[in-house]
């Protein structure tokens, strides 16, 4: 039998224009004692931009306790 997975719906290349807030994202999530790829902070934000505000990419809130706040709004802890 074949085996699937999913598909990464947010290659990092289409969001060239974002790396900073992305490497801002994966930069608070470790200050706070979390690991985050590039990949999956996109889709943090992307979600939660659609999801709290019906939004696009919004911009990132300027006080990193609040970002890292926003992020877990749709993150969860790994526990494996």
């Amino acid at each position: 039998m074949k085996k699937l997975k999913f598909r990464k719906p947010y290659p990092i290349e289409q969001h060239k224009e974002y790396q900073k807030d992305i490497q801002r994202i994966v930069s608070v999530c470790k200050d706070k004692g979390y690991e985050l790829s590039e990949e999956d902070a996109i889709v943090a934000w992307e979600k939660y931009s659609e999801d709290y505000f019906a939004a696009g990419w919004l911009v990132l809130p300027k006080n990193d306790d609040y970002l890292f706040e926003s992020i877990m709004k749709v993150m969860e802890e790994d526990v494996d």
